[in-house]
């Protein structure tokens, strides 16, 4: 067990067999400067004699022997046999009479019970007798190995800062008290291209918007005014980006006395968080506008609506029937159209537009269209005129949704073509594909609204009063897509028309497989008796009866329960359900109609507001003979009333 100071392990050792002999008999000059030694507040050590024998330390150097050893009596290299590699040439140097000195020297030696990395800055002076001549040597220095990690740990971190600034979109700069820039990092140089001197001082303002100088200059003042942190929004000019959005922070460094003394600050990129705002200020006046639209687009025909049964309310006599019936006719063919725009909104939104892929012939689907529009360029006024080829122009799709395509564009032109305008529809064969070309002489389009024109809700601004809902033209465009084609828009702004063509792939491979004759209804009444399940009581009354018009017999059930409860007792061959019941779905309705049938089956007809190909093929996996979207097409109808045996069950 060591003393518990350098002090009594100096006295108390047995200095007697050692080469230095008893300490009573030292030498004035060397007891002298072991008393000086043991009193020294920093680490230091004495070595006397040829082979620089320890003979003394003073107390702070007694942690760094630690508690594995005792150098006291032993010569310098043997005490330390870890270092004596390097200390070697030094003591040769300490015999010639020089000093030496080492700076954050690293040295490994066992301190306690393992070898440990430590660091130390020392100096080695020689002590020489009034000869001059070397007769030992003393170590004096402090350990700096806590130091040595320290700065290694901040050198460390401050490497780690520096490579997250370079990664980030973080442009860091510091200022002096009076606002000019003192310091700019290497992302504000790049945001800027502008060079560190060229941001000096005030100089980096150039970069600021000038339209947004003023705001920057007013939040600047007033932080530095107040000695409270800065925090603003602007646009600074981007080498690569043009005009960017920014925010610049920065909180002033004070003074024992509270003054700002340096400033230190970041401008952060939000220019794509800007233009998300933007967009979203935009979607929600879109959708104001939609819902204004909406409204007029309803009330119109509701108007309409209302005052004609109004009117059949008061007419005792029904003398104005005859005229009441086509307002009522057209008025509700107009809320069948919005409705199924609204609905193509939602499927275009959701990307779940399906089509067919059957042969068509081109010239067939524009005639089409032009035969469901003829009356709106009949109320509108422009004259509309066609060139289409005598031949079949042959390709694959979805006739439906193709003819729905050109009546929207020919709507659009005729809404937007005034009385004694002209709109014109041309087919243009161009190697593998198919060009329609709709010119119009009308209002035109702004330049900046080309870019959106098939953009969802997107409405240019215009003098019409029945702008739509901006459906149309982005259906068509989807549409075409889906087809393999494209659309493009083209003016010259307003005033001088418009300009629509749609490039359609060919299909020679369908020109045989395209059937050319007209279809004919069936307009005689059946002979089918039928079950109708509906849960809404005016719409189930009101097609009961148009039921009766075409079927020999109709039931009625405002329920699937009622429905399950009817039907063995009747004696029917066809059951038309709406799927979507509310005590139970026309699917598992269908599934337990056909258990229940002791005879035939009957046909199911499943009637829906959804009509999406996918509702479609559920029904059909569920036993459905056709599908009827709601409100009830009587031609539809007709169609697959035609298709079944009166007989069955």
């Amino acid at each position: 067990m060591h003393a518990d100071t350098a002090t009594q392990r100096v006295q108390g050792f047995d200095w007697a067999g050692t080469s230095l002999g008893p300490r009573e008999q030292w030498p004035d000059a060397l007891r002298a400067k072991a008393e000086l030694i043991l009193s020294l507040p920093v680490p230091a050590a004495l070595c006397w004699g040829p082979a620089f024998t320890v003979c003394a330390y003073s107390e702070p150097f007694l942690p760094i022997l630690g508690g594995a050893r005792e150098i006291l009596g032993q010569p310098w290299l043997e005490a330390w046999p870890e270092i004596s590699e390097q200390h070697t040439p030094w003591l040769e140097r300490i015999r010639q009479g020089e000093s030496c000195f080492f700076d954050h020297q690293k040295v490994f030696y066992t301190r306690y019970t393992q070898v440990e990395e430590a660091y130390f800055s020392y100096g080695i002076s020689p002590v020489k007798n009034d000869a001059g001549q070397v007769f030992g040597a003393v170590f004096a220095g402090q350990e700096i190995t806590e130091r040595v990690h320290t700065q290694a740990a901040l050198n460390d971190s401050e490497t780690r800062f520096k490579a997250l600034v370079r990664a980030s979109a973080w442009a860091l700069w510091e200022a002096d008290p009076q606002g000019n820039l003192i310091a700019a990092s290497v992302p504000l140089e790049t945001l800027t291209g502008l060079s560190e001197a060229e941001l000096r001082g005030y100089k980096w303002m150039t970069a600021v918007h000038p339209e947004d100088r003023d705001h920057f200059r007013t939040h600047w003042d007033r932080a530095r005014a107040q000695n409270s942190d800065l925090d603003v929004q602007f646009r600074i000019a981007d080498a690569r980006r043009g005009w960017v959005w920014c925010n610049a922070r920065a909180t002033p460094l004070l003074d024992t006395q509270g003054q700002a003394y340096r400033w230190t600050g970041m401008n952060i990129d939000i220019d794509e968080q800007k233009r998300a705002e933007q967009l979203l200020e935009e979607a929600v006046a879109q959708r104001d506008r939609f819902f204004s639209v909406l409204s007029h687009e309803l009330r119109n025909p509701l108007a309409a609506i209302t005052a004609t049964v109004d009117l059949l309310a008061v007419d005792s006599n029904a003398q104005n029937q005859p005229s009441t019936l086509p307002i009522l006719q057209r008025q509700l063919t107009h809320l069948h159209r919005l409705v199924d725009d609204l609905l193509d909104a939602s499927r275009l939104q959701q990307r779940r537009l399906e089509l067919r892929s059957d042969p068509l012939d081109l010239v067939e689907v524009i005639e089409a269209a032009i035969e469901d529009t003829r009356h709106v360029f009949a109320k509108a006024g422009p004259e509309l005129k066609a060139s289409l080829p005598s031949q079949p122009v042959c390709l694959s799709g979805d006739r439906v949704r193709l003819v729905q395509v050109f009546v929207n564009l020919l709507r659009n032109a005729a809404k937007f073509t005034p009385v004694g305008g002209r709109v014109t529809i041309t087919i243009e064969l161009d190697g593998e594909s198919a060009r329609v070309r709709i010119e119009d002489t009308g209002e035109g389009i702004p330049p900046d609204a080309i870019e959106h024109i098939f953009e969802l809700f997107r409405q240019a601004q215009s003098s019409h009063s029945n702008a739509g809902f901006g459906i149309g033209l982005a259906l068509a465009h989807e549409i075409t897509t889906l087809h393999g084609g494209k659309i493009e828009a083209r003016s010259a702004g307003v005033g001088c028309g418009a300009t629509f063509e749609v490039h359609l792939p060919l299909d020679d491979q369908s020109e045989s497989a395209v059937d050319h004759k007209p279809r004919t209804l069936q307009i005689d009444q059946f002979g089918h008796r039928v079950l109708l399940v509906e849960d809404q009581p005016d719409v189930a009354e009101a097609m009961g009866m148009l039921l009766e018009t075409v079927v020999a017999k109709v039931h009625v059930a405002t329920s699937a329960e009622q429905a399950l409860a009817l039907f063995p007792q009747l004696d029917v061959n066809v059951v038309i359900t709406d799927i979507g019941l509310q005590d139970m779905s026309g699917m598992e309705l269908a599934g337990r109609l056909l258990e229940a049938a002791t005879h035939r089956p009957p046909s199911l007809i499943a009637l829906s507001g959804w009509g999406d190909e996918s509702t479609r093929r559920a029904a059909e996996q569920a036993g459905f003979k056709g599908f009827l979207r709601k409100p009830l097409d009587l031609e539809a109808l007709r169609d697959l009333l035609s298709e079944i045996d009166v007989s069955a069950p």
